[in-house]
């Protein structure tokens, strides 16, 4: 445990969440689709998505301390 009580809550959730799904990443992901799909919300998708995808290819790649160019040849 960390000394971060809202920390340890967020990873306690995320470790049951995770338990309940089967353990995995992708069952979860599965789970969690499928309720999507059984709430019948709207769900938002953004307009032009496949030109928001190219730009973000296109962007500078950037390490964890968000500097540009992290993990770039040259």
């Amino acid at each position: 445990m960390t000394k971060n009580p809202i920390l340890d809550e967020i990873r306690s959730v995320r470790e049951s969440l995770l338990a309940e799904a089967g353990g995995t990443l992708d069952a979860l992901v599965d789970r969690l689709q499928a309720e999507e799909r059984r709430s019948q919300r709207p769900l938002w998708t953004p307009v032009g998505d496949d030109d928001q995808a190219a730009t973000a290819a296109q962007a500078p790649a950037r390490d964890d301390s968000g500097k540009e160019g992290a993990g770039t040849a040259g």
